[in-house]
C-alpha cells in the first residue's frame, strides 16, 4: 500500500502531512512545478506513474503535456563550487532511476565525417536513458521518494480548473492507486521580463572540439531546452561563418530574440552573418581583474577590432572595483557595452545599484554558478534577486561545460578542468552541470527547473507593475485601494529579500535566507498571481480597458 506525502519541490525533505492531491496555480503558457513524495511499507521492485489528461467543463490540457519524473538521490562533492565532503543531493530528474548512467569516450567518430570515423582526440559518449514517457522505479520498505511533476500548460488554455490524477501501479498487481492532480490556469497574459535572461552555452557544432560538440539533433534539443526553460539570450562558440551562420539559424527557428553573445575572436567574416532577430555581443574578455596584464592587452585588442567595425561588447569581472580602470582612458579604458559582476563578491555594489539611479546609467548584469545542488538559490537569482537589485540582466553560468577527456559529468569526485585555476583558490572544482548530458538531449535537474521558477516569478512580478502602471492614472478609488494593497504585499515580501545578506557559496546549505522556507516563494508567486487577476476584474467592473502592455518601467 502506497502512502503519498506533502513534498513543496525545492524543500530538502518531505513532510509528515499525508495527502489525496497535488495542485497548482498557474496560467496559459507557463511551466508549472509540482511535487509529491510517495512511500510504501512493502518494497517493491517496479512500480509505474502515469499521468491522465487534465479537463475543465469544456476543455482540457493534454497528458502530453505533463511530465513525471522520479527524483534520484546520490552522493555529491558537496554543493558549492568546489569539491568538498561528501553529501546525500536530490539532483536527477529522471524516467527510470533503477538504470545505470553509463557513459564513457570513444575515439569513433559521430560527426558523419568520414575522415573522423577513427579519431585522436576521444569523444564523450553520454548514457542511453530514456527522457520521454511514464515513470518506473522501485521502492524499498519504509523508503521514501520525491516524484517531480511539470506541467506545461498550453498558450491557448482556456482559463479554469482542470483535473485529472496520476496514477500508480506496482508489478503485478492489478490494483492502481490514484492520486488526484489540479491545476487552476488563471486569466492572465504572463508578459516576458524585461531584464535580459542570458545563459552561457559551451555547445558547438564543431568535430574539432570534441570537449563540446554536439551533433545538430542535440545542439538544437540543448537550445530548445533553454527556451522553453525561460531564456532568451544565448552564447555561440562557432569558430566558422558556415557553423555560426547553422547556429543562428537554429536559435531563431527556436524563438530566441534578445541579445546573441559570440564568444570566439572578432573575425571579419562576422559581418556576413546574418543574425536574424537576434542582436550580437561580442564577449571581448573574461574575468581579466584575476588573469593578469596579457589578458588586459587581449581585451584592449579585442574592444578596438569590435568597435572599429561597429559592433557592441561584453565583459565579465570578479571585482566591480577593477571597473574604475576601464573608465580611466590614460589607464585601460575600452570600455564595454555590458559589464557582468561575479555576484558573490559584489553584493554590497549591487544594493548601491539598487539605491542610485546613476549606477544604472550602463548595462549591469551579473553571474553565479548554476551547477551548484542549490535550487532555491537559483531561484531568487533569477527572479526576485534581480529584480530588486535593478540588474539589467543575468549570465548564470552555464547550461552544461563537460569535464575534459578520461573525467565524467556523473562522478562529481573525478576531476573537472584539472589544469584550471582562477585566482588563489587552489582547490579542484566541482563538475559544471546545470542539466546533464544525454544520448538524445538533457538530463533536468532541481536546479535546473530553479531557475525556470525564477525567472517566471519574475515575470509574474513584471507583469503585476505593468497592470498596476496601466491603471495608475484612473479615477477608480476601488482600483487604487486595489493597486495599494497588491503592492504592499509586494513589498513586504520583497523586504526579506535582502541583497548584501544571502547564502550562495555555502558548501552544506542549499537555501539563500534561512527564515524563508522554499514554498513561501511559491505561495508569493501566486498571491501575485491572484492580485492581477483580482485587479483587472475590479478595473472591469469600473468600466476600464483591461488591456495591458509589456511596459514596468518606473515600478521598480
Amino acid at each position: 500500500m502506497l502512502s503519498f506525502f506533502k513534498n513543496s519541490p525545492y524543500s530538502t525533505c518531505a513532510e509528515n502531512e499525508k495527502i489525496s492531491s497535488v495542485e497548482g496555480v498557474g496560467t496559459a503558457g507557463e511551466m508549472l512545478s509540482l511535487s509529491f513524495s510517495i512511500s510504501a511499507t512493502e518494497s517493491t521492485t517496479e512500480l509505474l506513474l502515469s499521468p491522465s489528461n487534465l479537463r475543465s467543463s469544456n476543455n482540457l490540457i493534454p497528458k502530453s503535456c505533463i511530465d513525471l519524473f522520479v527524483v534520484k538521490v546520490w552522493e555529491q562533492a558537496g554543493i558549492g563550487i568546489y569539491q568538498s565532503s561528501p553529501v546525500r543531493v536530490a539532483e536527477l530528474l529522471l524516467k527510470d532511476d533503477r538504470v545505470p548512467l553509463r557513459d564513457g569516450y570513444t575515439r569513433r567518430g559521430r560527426c558523419q565525417h568520414w575522415r573522423h570515423l577513427l579519431r585522436r582526440s576521444p569523444l564523450y559518449q553520454p548514457p542511453d536513458i530514456r527522457l520521454a514517457g511514464d515513470v518506473l522505479t522501485s521502492l524499498d520498505a519504509n523508503q521514501s521518494k520525491q516524484i517531480w511533476v511539470s506541467v506545461h500548460v498550453p498558450g491557448d488554455t482556456v482559463p479554469g480548473i482542470y483535473r485529472g490524477h496520476i496514477d500508480l501501479q506496482e508489478r503485478n498487481q492489478r490494483s492502481v492507486q490514484r492520486l488526484d492532480l489540479q491545476v487552476e490556469v488563471l486569466p492572465i497574459k504572463l508578459l516576458e521580463a524585461d531584464q535580459d535572461l542570458f545563459i552561457w552555452f559551451k555547445g558547438t557544432l564543431d568535430c574539432n572540439w570534441p570537449q563540446h560538440y554536439l551533433s545538430e539533433k542535440r545542439f538544437r534539443s540543448h537550445l530548445q531546452d533553454i527556451y522553453t526553460h525561460g531564456f532568451r539570450s544565448i552564447s555561440l562558440n562557432e569558430c566558422s561563418s558556415d557553423r555560426l551562420q547553422r547556429a543562428v539559424d537554429i536559435a531563431d527557428d527556436i524563438g530566441f530574440d534578445r541579445n546573441l553573445v559570440l564568444t570566439g575572436p572578432y573575425s571579419d567574416w562576422f559581418s556576413k552573418i546574418n543574425f536574424r532577430g537576434l542582436s550580437p555581443i561580442y564577449y571581448v574578455s573574461d574575468e581579466m581583474d584575476l588573469r593578469g596584464e596579457p589578458f588586459v592587452r587581449d581585451h584592449i585588442e579585442q574592444w578596438h577590432r569590435v568597435k572599429d567595425a561597429g559592433g557592441q561588447t561584453m565583459a565579465s569581472l570578479v571585482q566591480q572595483s577593477f571597473t574604475k580602470r576601464l573608465l580611466d582612458n590614460s589607464d585601460i579604458g575600452c570600455l564595454p557595452e555590458i559589464l557582468s559582476y561575479y555576484l558573490s563578491s559584489n553584493l554590497t555594489y549591487f544594493l548601491a545599484h539598487s539605491e542610485f539611479s546613476q549606477l544604472r546609467e550602463r548595462k549591469t548584469y551579473y553571474y553565479w554558478h548554476s551547477h551548484m545542488e542549490k535550487p532555491a538559490v537559483h531561484r531568487v537569482l533569477a527572479g526576485l534577486y534581480l529584480w530588486k537589485s535593478k540588474a539589467d540582466g543575468i549570465a548564470p553560468y552555464c547550461y552544461q561545460h563537460l569535464p575534459s577527456a578520461p573525467f565524467s559529468p556523473f562522478d562529481d569526485f573525478d576531476e573537472w578542468e584539472p589544469d584550471f585555476q582562477l585566482g588563489p583558490v587552489n582547490r579542484p572544482f566541482k563538475d559544471h552541470m546545470t542539466t546533464y548530458p544525454a544520448k538524445f538531449a538533457s538530463i533536468p535537474t532541481r536546479q535546473w527547473k530553479g531557475l525556470a521558477d525564477g525567472i517566471n516569478d519574475l515575470r509574474y512580478l513584471t507583469t503585476l507593475a505593468a497592470t498596476i502602471k496601466k491603471y495608475k492614472t484612473c479615477n477608480s478609488l476601488a482600483v487604487h485601494n486595489s493597486i495599494s494593497e497588491s503592492w504592499r504585499r509586494v513589498e513586504s515580501f520583497l523586504s526579506r529579500i535582502s541583497l548584501t545578506q544571502i547564502d550562495i557559496l555555502s558548501e552544506t546549505n542549499p537555501v539563500p535566507y534561512g527564515e524563508i522556507a522554499a514554498e513561501e516563494y511559491s505561495c508569493f508567486r501566486e498571491q501575485v498571481a491572484r492580485d492581477i487577476v483580482s485587479l483587472d476584474a475590479i478595473a472591469a467592473s469600473e468600466g476600464l480597458n483591461t488591456t495591458i502592455t509589456n511596459d514596468s518601467s518606473n515600478i521598480r
